[in-house]
């Protein structure tokens, strides 16, 4: 790998973006490879761009790219801009809650170093460092067994946040992409199938964060729908 872009979407992180920054900026340092870190605000209400600004002056202004768009379009939207805004020969997107931590990288690298195209974080067999209430765990399960379905597959977990892919592919698939909400990592992995892409799994540390931006009462049912959408628009 030359050249490593680092994908965050942003909506309201105020609070958490800042540490996660820190984090990622201080691993980076020490690498050897060339990289950037792409920041998209989703439409933040609060002062989350107030908190990027922070940190930027720690960083040269070549490695740093803040996209804002100026409404808030879903996690979906966002990841999307910021990787047809990047340029590296592997992509990584990862959440701003940092629930994944960046030294966790190293194990999806390697699994790009021996051949495959897309390398996933897998939270349902980690090592979890702080879990989800047990009604979180059985929704999402639910959801993931109906997304292997859609899929066709046995992908254990294709919502978590911390995915590493093939820089040219992840911007040939996003630029055909439609779901703008948390169904995107579904149409991704649907795509990445469909075209034959190797897609393989890797246990991350994950740690869960109470002040999760997903409405569990509603947004498994929304995503539910685009399972549906997802097959009629790429049949």
């Amino acid at each position: 790998m030359t050249f490593l872009s680092i994908v965050i979407p942003a909506y309201n992180e105020r609070d958490r973006l800042p540490r996660t920054l820190e984090l990622f900026l201080e691993y980076l340092s020490q690498q050897t490879y060339s990289w950037e870190l792409i920041i998209v605000d989703d439409g933040s209400m609060d002062d989350t761009l107030v908190a990027i600004a922070e940190q930027v002056q720690k960083v040269d202004e070549l490695a740093l790219k803040i996209i804002s768009q100026p409404q808030n379009r879903g996690k979906g939207a966002a990841v999307r801009t910021g990787v047809l805004a990047s340029t590296g020969d592997r992509i990584l997107f990862s959440d701003a809650d940092g629930s994944t931590p960046i030294t966790e990288l190293a194990k999806l690298q390697t699994e790009l170093d021996q051949g495959a195209d897309i390398a996933i974080g897998n939270r349902r067999d980690s090592a979890i460092t702080v879990r989800q209430p047990l009604y979180r765990v059985i929704i999402g399960e639910g959801f993931n067994l109906l997304a292997r379905l859609a899929l066709q597959s046995k992908i254990r977990d294709t919502q978590c946040g911390f995915k590493l892919l093939s820089g040219d592919l992840a911007r040939e698939i996003f630029a055909q992409m439609q779901m703008t909400g948390f169904s995107f990592d579904v149409e991704l992995l649907y795509l990445a199938l469909k075209k034959g892409y190797q897609i393989k799994e890797v246990r991350v540390v994950w740690i869960d964060d109470k002040r999760s931006k997903v409405k569990i009462w509603r947004d498994p049912f929304l995503v539910l729908i685009d399972l549906l959408r997802i097959r009629q628009i790429h049949g």
